[in-house]
């Protein structure tokens, strides 16, 4: 039987659908009019769903189906999904003169992302039909969205009240909220309701001060790069920056952009942040108001999207672009101290990174340029910085000490420490897991508010990993090449410990780079190890070993751990000490609930020999 290489995954998904169209088809009789009409209609949708990062999955009639997160994972895939929605609303508008309605659902769970077939999804799971029947439920013009997306997009959206939308198969129904506005692009991070808390960073604000100041003394720029993963707190320490710099005399003049990951003419989309923050301008003004604000300087108008070229050639408008910031920037800075933040630097075109260089090079006066990035930024642009007053800040995990104090300090009040050691446990250093494991708590009822503090609850038997958290690991390993992803799927069922004989041999042929792999911070190399003759690696973080366990189908997860245990004994590793990992890989193998999904009525011979090897081994443990 052919592997299947099917993955689970957290997705979101829409479905829409044409309200009145067949009304308004029956009435135009004509079928080529009709066909016409839903070729425009497919157009539209397709260019705003993939626009967004999203996978159309279908078309059907005058329904449209698409999915977020599947098959590539999307930390934002609901975020995503609902602005899709918005976007496909205000399309069909433009294109139909307000003829037509969409009525939409989107729903966020789990998917198995597999091989499409002719006529059928690529996507399936109950996520799939709980959006099928919120779309069904939607009046036309309006968005429904499920519990566990409204969920995944706090802040970032503005809900009606909860309502329960019948479903087949749903006794209860399906709860569901209309969704009103976008209140931004993406999500607030923090729990609404606790505590604002900065711990375990001083060193590196005062790095950033420093910096700052060597600026002023200097009166020339500076750049500095906050390096480190998703949620390690990059953001709050630079929140922590503007507040202090508040404190200086002259107090600087800040201003703040963001990369984004999506969208149309986003290349100088940070720059067009800054100057519509410093211009005053609004979403609401017309070109002619803009070219008014610009005073002379209309060519950096090409940062806010304005057609303002003219008959230049587009790298000699580039080229006038970049001396017209550095002109702006330098006149500002001449004035007093500037600080310029520039947000998700992973996310930057190389025309926005070439620029940012050049303003770190030729600006005159005193100028700080922060930027954050991830780690992977570092083997793209591996010359950042370079010839330049600059310096990079990585940001590590903090130690579980001080979690525990960042846990104590959000809540404003000590946890018993079973309910403190957990969170410190699972969220590893990483803030932003802290305060994800906190909310997850808090919404599971196990954290109750009281007047004087927190009351604890009963902890679940199986606390899972937080949507956030899963969607923020997974699409760090779906940014991985095929040989290295499947080198960690591989890891991940071995353990948070593995080996490199079996990865390798698990893999099938492959030949994964775990230096790469290690490079970019997933795993770590042991100086010894508890297999003779084996190199030892652990994870990094237990979370992204069970995020990539979870990715594996059921019956993928089966075969695989059939064949490390057989891997382990061919290889002479079959000893007493090593019975109870031997015994576990045999009866995951063999699990009564999921065997039937690995195994077929032809492997009934090897099912039965799997389950004797269990046995065996759980006996001898």
């Amino acid at each position: 039987m052919t592997e299947d290489r099917s993955e689970r995954k957290l997705a979101t998904i829409l479905f829409a659908d044409l309200a009145g169209s067949t009304a308004l088809a029956s009435g135009e009789q004509d079928p080529e009019r009709t066909r016409a009409r839903l070729e425009r209609f497919y157009e539209a949708m397709s260019a705003e769903i993939e626009s967004a990062g999203g996978t159309v999955e279908k078309f059907a009639g005058d329904a449209v189906m698409a999915a977020f997160g599947a098959p590539e994972a999307l930390e934002d895939h609901a975020e995503r999904a609902l602005h899709t929605a918005l976007s496909m609303q205000r399309r069909l508008d433009s294109v139909f003169s307000g003829e037509l309605a969409l009525r939409i659902g989107v729903n966020t769970g789990e998917v198995v992302a597999g091989r499409p077939r002719e006529g059928s999804s690529f996507v399936s799971g109950d996520a799939v039909n709980v959006a099928a029947r919120l779309e069904q439920g939607a009046e036309a013009g309006e968005i429904l969205a499920g519990e566990r997306t409204v969920a995944a997009v706090r802040g970032a959206f503005e809900f009606d009240e909860p309502r329960t939308v019948e479903a087949k198969g749903k006794p209860g129904g399906v709860k569901a909220r209309r969704v009103l506005r976008a209140l931004s692009l993406m999500r607030s991070r923090g729990v609404g309701g606790l505590a604002r808390s900065f711990v375990g960073r001083d060193e590196q604000l005062q790095q950033l001060i420093s910096a700052y100041r060597r600026s002023v003394e200097r009166s020339s720029p500076v750049l500095v790069t906050i390096a480190g993963d998703p949620g390690v707190g990059k953001t709050r320490l630079v929140r922590e920056l503007w507040e202090r710099l508040a404190e200086e005399r002259p107090e600087p003049l800040r201003r703040t952009g963001r990369c984004l990951a999506y969208g149309q003419g986003i290349t100088y989309w940070p720059l067009g942040e800054v100057l519509k923050e410093h211009l005053g301008i609004r979403e609401s003004d017309s070109p002619e108001e803009l070219q008014r604000r610009l005073e002379g300087q209309q060519i950096l108008g090409l940062t806010l999207g304005l057609d303002v070229a003219g008959d230049l050639h587009p790298l000699a408008a580039q080229d006038r672009l970049h001396a017209a910031w550095i002109t702006f920037l330098s006149e500002l800075a001449e004035r007093r101290p500037v600080v310029l933040l520039i947000e998700d630097l992973h996310l930057a075109e190389a025309q926005l990174l070439d620029l940012i260089e050049r303003i770190a090079r030729d600006v005159s006066g005193a100028l700080l340029i922060l930027t954050t990035t991830r780690p992977d930024f570092a083997s793209v642009r591996t010359d950042w910085g370079a010839r330049l007053d600059s310096e990079t800040i990585w940001l590590e995990p903090l130690p579980d000490a001080t979690s525990g104090l960042l846990v104590d300090s959000l809540l404003a009040g000590e946890l018993p420490a079973g309910v403190r050691d957990l969170i410190v446990e699972r969220a590893e250093g990483n803030p932003f897991f802290v305060e994800e494991v906190l909310e997850n708590l808090i919404d599971a009822g196990v954290l109750v508010r009281e007047d004087a503090g927190w009351r604890v609850h009963e902890l679940p038997a199986d606390f899972e990993i937080p949507d956030s958290v899963q969607a923020v690991l997974a699409s760090r390993l779906d940014l991985l090449a095929t040989p290295e992803k499947t080198a960690l799927h591989a890891a991940a069922v071995i353990g948070r410990t593995f080996w490199t004989g079996p990865v390798y041999e698990l893999v099938e042929g492959l030949e994964p780079d775990l230096h790469l792999l290690e490079r970019r911070d997933f795993i770590r190399r042991r100086p010894s190890s508890t297999l003779e003759g084996e190199v030892e690696y652990v994870f990094k973080h237990a979370l992204t070993r069970d995020v990539a366990y979870g990715g594996l189908t059921k019956a993928r997860r089966a075969r695989l751990h059939a064949r490390f245990a057989d891997w382990m004994e061919r290889s002479d590793q079959a000893r007493d000490e090593h019975a109870p990992l031997l015994a576990h890989h045999y009866a995951e193998s063999v699990r009564p609930d999921d065997a039937d999904l690995a195994w077929s009525e032809e492997d009934r011979d090897e099912v039965a020999r799997l389950r004797a090897k269990a046995v065996q081994w759980l006996r001898h443990a």
